[in-house]
């Protein structure tokens, strides 16, 4: 998101909307699904993460908003979490646990929706030189 930020809190609000649907619609098994938010310094003031976690915080298996994950474990997901978190001035913004009550099978995951930030000079460092630790981005 650039630095044009509208005026109208509707707009702002719709705006963390469409970043939750993007992200976490269909259990972020969609081709088309966001891995990863860029946002200026003036959607940051609006306080975009906090309305965009209190958005992906209602999703539930319950209502169908949010499913289990076909092609990766919550074992995985949290192992790649806590690897994030390992980034300097990374931070578990929300989310990071199994769904409540699940009786998803073990091969699969079943997740809450879940946002780390990690800072971009982290993620852009040594993007000169090939790595294997490709967590950064993915």
């Amino acid at each position: 998101l650039g630095p044009d930020v509208p005026q109208s809190k509707v707009h702002q609000d719709y705006v963390a909307w469409q970043c939750d649907q993007d992200a976490y619609a269909c259990s972020g098994q969609k081709c088309s699904a966001q891995s990863i938010l860029f946002a200026h310094k003036n959607w940051m003031d609006t306080g975009l993460l906090d309305k965009l976690k209190n958005t992906a915080s209602r999703r539930s298996l319950t209502d169908l908003t949010v499913g289990p994950t076909l092609s990766v474990s919550s074992e995985t997901v949290k192992i790649h979490v806590e690897r994030l978190l390992q980034i300097p001035g990374a931070k578990l913004l929300f989310g990071g646990d199994e769904l409540p009550g699940h009786t998803v099978p073990k091969p699969y995951g079943a997740m809450q929706p879940t946002a780390v930030f990690v800072p971009l000079k982290e993620i852009t460092k040594g993007c000169d030189e090939p790595s294997p630790d490709h967590d950064r981005t993915t």
